[in-house]
């Protein structure tokens, strides 16, 4: 069986954006699908992110599959170097890195102060994907390279995406399912 975390950002819940739509799809096909609602606005840190996630960390193993949403991807490579396994996949969407500017919520900065250790976080995954978009309205453009660059993989530029979210008419992300079917182990079918 496939685990899939789905990690959400500041402000948002586990099916908030195209994570709604991602469960829906995913759930037939036979995935187990794990969406912690992490404290935000309030108690909003990296912290009890850790905390809430630690709760459902029995999930995380090679069949494990993680998408993070802006503070969710930021907090994916803070999970990722925090345990001894080595996931499937993880993809990262609308995630800033410290390349100016973008728009500043409480408690974010707590997910930014420590360097990223790149080198065990690309261990931690046999493949990573990045998405960012032209006209994201909260982080710079350059966020999604960089990230990109420090994974040493190619990053995936949508047009017009926004920040990813239902406000930029986020709610299906059909390119983000197409990139996952790959490392989804499909259940199989019983002989007649």
């Amino acid at each position: 069986m496939t685990n899939v975390f789905l990690f959400h950002g500041i402000d948002s819940h586990p099916f908030d954006n195209y994570q709604g739509w991602l469960r829906d799809q995913l759930e037939p096909m036979g995935c187990r699908v794990i969406a912690p609602q992490f404290p935000t606005p309030e108690g909003q840190t990296l912290d009890n992110w850790l905390r809430e996630f630690d709760k459902h960390s029995q999930f995380l193993d090679e069949n494990t599959l993680i998408d993070g949403h802006s503070a969710g991807a930021l907090l994916a490579l803070r999970v990722l170097p925090r345990y001894q396994v080595r996931i499937r996949a993880a993809f990262m969407n609308a995630a800033y890195i410290g390349v100016p500017p973008k728009v500043s919520y409480q408690g974010q900065e707590t997910f930014e102060r420590e360097p990223y250790n790149w080198e065990v976080i690309k261990n931690r995954s046999q493949a990573f994907h990045v998405f960012y978009s032209d006209n994201d309205e909260q982080i710079s453009p350059g966020n999604g390279i960089l990230l990109a660059r420090n994974l040493e993989v190619e990053p995936i530029l949508v047009h017009g995406a926004g920040h990813f979210n239902l406000q930029s008419g986020y709610g299906p992300f059909p390119m983000l399912l197409e990139k996952m079917m790959p490392y989804i182990a499909l259940p199989e079918i019983p002989a007649r």
